[in-house]
């Protein structure tokens, strides 16, 4: 969403494909280093093989950096297949990096939710190329089932925390009309916390979502902005510029690891939504922001109190609550409450 770095990913991108094994596993780190557990990430470390060339296709609309990847997908299915049991996965690393204290969730629940995600991936990309999807779909649905039948009683997940909540709502590992009472619980073990996040990096990278779809951005906001740690505007009040690798701001001071809050921004707040070259423009509007103001190539959006103000360079949609508006390349206005344009 910052930077048009299509050409660093498609690069980066084969790298993988040049470290990937005859087995089909991946490192922890690509390019390989001599780390001592530079094979043992696991499915969510992995899963950037596939998150990306997705996201880069979303963006753009370019099929080719899928089929110039597909086959090296492929293989890794088989080899995260081995490392199943019964297609549950417990592999090495999982929500690394929480704060002390922190109710941890089991690497068992969050590698098999990767999993999962990862075959849904392969299937989507199928569809895309004009591959066979339905032996991924098979896959991811066999995955689902395993995670449900080992994770999920009544509803309630094992490991009772944020990041297992937040994980197996934004993975979809719950059926729809389990989620409400899902995100309830979510929202009590965040108030248990005192509305703190109480996650490592993939907590984070679910929450923000999570909340976002589910009628609790105002409680993410305040998640965001909460002055004590662990939180963003802890670590800006002890004038930090970069994200940590700890929340505790231990170590690195220079890691990406918790950096969805920026796909927040301009995903949530600003709400700027690209499908596959397609444009969809959806704010959240929060009671503790007096406006937003977000670009994106030649996409920008502003909202204040009263109007919004969205400027495309094709056809889009912007949706206002239950209301979807048709827009045509150019400048918009609108009121807020009713959508009125002005």
């Amino acid at each position: 969403m910052n930077f048009d770095i299509k050409t660093v990913y498609k690069r980066w991108l084969r790298e993988f494909r040049d470290v990937q094994r005859s087995s089909g596993q991946l490192p922890v780190t690509v390019p390989l280093t001599p780390w001592r557990w530079r094979w043992f990430g696991g499915p969510a470390w992995d899963a950037a093989f596939f998150t990306v060339p997705y996201a880069i296709y979303n963006s753009t609309g370019d099929a080719e950096i899928i089929r110039e990847n597909f086959d090296a997908m492929v293989r890794y299915l088989d080899f995260a297949y081995t490392i199943s049991d019964h297609y549950i996965i417990d592999f090495f690393l999982g929500d690394h990096c929480p704060p002390e204290g922190c109710k941890k969730c089991g690497v068992d629940l969050t590698a098999t939710a990767y999993y999962h995600t990862i075959a849904k991936t392969v299937a989507a990309c199928a569809r895309i190329i004009g591959r066979d999807a339905e032996p991924y779909m098979t896959l991811a649905e066999n995955i689902k089932a395993a995670f449900r039948k080992a994770f999920i009683k009544d509803g309630r997940i094992q490991y009772d925390c944020q990041t297992a909540y937040a994980c197996a709502i934004y993975h979809g590992l719950y059926e729809e009309d389990e989620i409400p009472s899902a995100i309830a619980r979510l929202v009590e073990l965040i108030r248990e916390k005192g509305n703190h996040f109480d996650v490592g990096i993939l907590g984070a990278k679910a929450m923000f979502s999570v909340l976002s779809q589910n009628g609790q951005a105002e409680l993410l906001y305040q998640m965001v902005t909460n002055p004590t740690m662990p939180s963003y505007a802890y670590w800006i009040n002890q004038g930090m510029t970069t994200f940590g690798e700890f929340w505790n701001m231990r170590l690195s001071r220079n890691h990406h690891m918790y950096s969805e809050v920026d796909n927040w921004f301009y995903r949530y707040l600003a709400g700027i939504r690209l499908e596959a070259g397609k444009i969809i423009i959806e704010p959240i509007f929060l009671q503790g922001l007096d406006w937003v103001r977000a670009h994106h190539r030649d996409i920008h959006v502003f909202w204040d109190r009263e109007h919004i103000e969205v400027s495309v360079p094709q056809a889009a949609v912007l949706v206002l609550g239950k209301t979807s508006i048709p827009l045509d390349k150019g400048t918009h206005r609108f009121r807020r409450d009713p959508a009125e344009k002005v």
